[in-house]
């Protein structure tokens, strides 16, 4: 993103939604599922 946010709507941020730096998060793109760690949010 160019501003440095990313949409609610998208399937990271749908993922995202509720979630707290340290928790482990899941979604799925076109090209497969994927896995992140959130390190921080602000």
């Amino acid at each position: 993103p160019t501003d440095g946010r990313i949409s609610n709507e998208s399937p990271l941020g749908k993922a995202l939604l509720g979630k707290k730096a340290g928790q482990k998060v899941e979604f799925k793109t076109p090209s497969g599922s994927q896995s992140i760690t959130i390190v921080s949010v602000q």
